[in-house]
């Protein structure tokens, strides 16, 4: 996005996180989603966030205004710290509209095992991603496997999606649409690992 991040010799493992989203770039050839699935899919475990770019308070038409998008982190408590550590952690979810009062959080449950954004899970045969979304009143909940669109369910309060263990190895995530496609909601992976069956 931008003027782009060039770097060849970028140690990942050293980033937290990676701006996804800038002011209204989500849908343009600027949006910095793909690059966020590349480095996902190399293995590396960034948090994606989004920033409005707004150095002006009084934003001209067309111009994000600040908060547009929201990084929405779920933090221990109101603090610098937490906060970061939340961001850290992965529990985030990008509100594209910053409208303040829709709500994404994901959940992977397989066996006995359960994870939520930015942990870990242990696939076994299937894996249940479950979605609890307030604040949109219709449009698509998209379930992302690896980069790529695995399934989509209308919206509702809780959506529930079933995947098999060869689909989900790697990294599984939820995102929230229009009906025409328009991103709402960018949720953060879970990332799956899988052993031998």
């Amino acid at each position: 996005m931008g003027c782009g991040w060039i770097w060849p010799d970028t140690d990942w493992a050293g980033i937290a996180a990676i701006e996804a989203i800038n002011a209204n770039t989500v849908d343009t050839p600027l949006s910095g989603i793909g690059f966020w699935y590349k480095r996902l899919n190399a293995g590396n475990r960034l948090t994606g966030i989004g920033g409005s770019d707004n150095h002006d308070p009084d934003a001209q038409a067309g111009r994000a205004p600040i908060g547009r998008p929201t990084t929405v982190v779920h933090a221990a408590e109101l603090s610098t710290p937490a906060i970061l550590a939340g961001i850290r952690a992965g529990r985030v979810f990008i509100d594209v509209e910053g409208t303040r009062d829709r709500m994404l959080d994901v959940t992977a449950v397989s066996g006995g095992n359960r994870a939520v954004m930015g942990e870990t899970l242990a696939a076994g045969a299937t894996i249940d991603v479950s979605a609890t979304i307030a604040g949109v009143a219709a449009g698509k909940v998209v379930l992302v496997a690896n980069g790529v669109e695995a399934r989509s369910l209308p919206v509702g309060p809780a959506v529930r999606f079933r995947l098999d263990r060869k689909a989900a190895c790697g990294w599984v995530a939820v995102n929230v649409t229009t009906e025409m496609g328009k991103l709402l909601l960018v949720g953060n992976p879970i990332y799956v690992t899988c052993g031998k069956p």
